[in-house]
């Protein structure tokens, strides 16, 4: 497991209040800052997955429709059903990407921030037990921004390869339609 991060100072008594409390509070700014940016992710998957959906709708509509009317697989049945078929994989994705998953937000539960060595310890002054207080919050607070960093960037990669997979696809499927429509002349 990796080593929680702390402040780097040789005597953590000797920090001052009013810096740790500054900096625990531009740490919880830029945690906070995380939080919008993986809404603005799941806001930008859930437009992607609607059109998706709305695409593979009319696609197999259209399909389902020409096989009533023909009781054939012709070829235009075959390349939409085929099309189906790929984007199931980046609608699954989508979904995925969308759906809760874990991730750390602003503060904690009493029960956990209430450290009874800080709170009740006579050899502690209580000047130190506050400042001991804000100190591990902030390595808690930085904790928290670093997992949800990574989840950030895992998240804006699959965003993207979904999108670059769908392009792909969709290209491949207007090209392959043109031929067939070409063809069929």
């Amino acid at each position: 497991m990796k080593k929680q991060w702390k402040i780097e100072v040789e005597d953590w008594t000797e920090i001052n209040i009013d810096a740790a409390l500054f900096i625990f509070t531009e740490a919880d700014k830029f945690l906070k800052h995380t939080i919008e940016n993986r809404d603005r992710t799941s806001k930008r998957g859930s437009t992607f997955l609607l059109i998706m959906l709305s695409i593979a709708t009319a696609i197999a509509g259209y399909t389902f429709n020409e096989f009533s009317k023909n009781q054939e697989f012709s070829s235009t049945v075959i390349i939409n059903a085929l099309y189906l078929i790929c984007i199931l994989p980046v609608i699954y994705s989508l979904v995925r990407l969308i759906s809760p998953g874990v991730y750390y937000f602003n503060g904690r539960e009493p029960k956990e921030i209430a450290i009874p060595a800080y709170l009740s310890n006579r050899l502690l002054p209580q000047k130190y037990a506050y400042l001991a207080l804000v100190n591990c919050e902030i390595s808690a607070c930085q904790a928290r921004i670093e997992y949800n960093l990574a989840q950030n960037r895992d998240r804006l990669y699959k965003l993207g390869k979904a999108i670059k997979y769908m392009v792909v696809t969709a290209i491949m499927y207007i090209a392959i339609t043109v031929i067939n429509i070409i063809l069929l002349q």
